[in-house]
């Protein structure tokens, strides 16, 4: 891909917090990129971590936690070419103990060498959505993607950006 890197790797942080509980809430982070050099963030890393459920005895809670390319009216699943990460967590309530389950995508968040990415951002910022199921509060999430920005070709550029605007 005609990409040519122009920083070192810069680490970005956000959060969210839920509007109330149980309600899917997202929030936009901005990107340090200069559209008008065609610049685009590779993704090497991606690190998410929630709150935990709540303990309901007799119940399933969750809190699934997501961060995408664009914005999404709900959450979404790993079909989506939009997804960069996600995590759920589950805790199944018995009456007094509770069995704890963790699933994320992707499996190993970290691509573990400066030539792979997980994936590439072409517009000047990103999207941490959260959603809980039958807890008792509003749940908060955070996310932390690593990368560098990169210069694309005009050809590359156009493609990156229709790609991820059209999705």
């Amino acid at each position: 891909m005609a990409l040519k890197k122009t920083s070192q790797v810069l680490n970005i942080g956000a959060s969210v917090v839920e509007a109330g509980p149980n309600t899917f809430t997202e929030t936009e982070v901005t990107l340090p990129l200069n559209t008008l050099d065609r610049e685009v963030f590779v993704v090497t890393d991606v690190y998410v971590d929630s709150n935990n459920p709540s303990e309901v005895a007799l119940t399933t809670t969750a809190v699934h936690l997501q961060v995408t390319k664009t914005a999404q009216p709900a959450m979404t699943t790993i079909a989506d070419p939009q997804l960069i990460a996600s995590s759920r967590y589950s805790l199944y309530g018995g009456v007094g103990e509770f069995s704890p389950i963790m699933e994320e995508f992707p499996q190993v968040n970290s691509t573990g060498t400066a030539a792979d990415h997980l994936a590439i951002i072409a517009t000047p910022n990103f999207f941490l959505g959260i959603e809980g199921a039958n807890n008792l509060n509003p749940r908060a999430g955070n996310a932390r993607i690593s990368g560098y920005r990169a210069k694309a070709t005009a050809d590359v550029y156009a493609a990156l950006v229709t790609e991820e605007l059209n999705a």
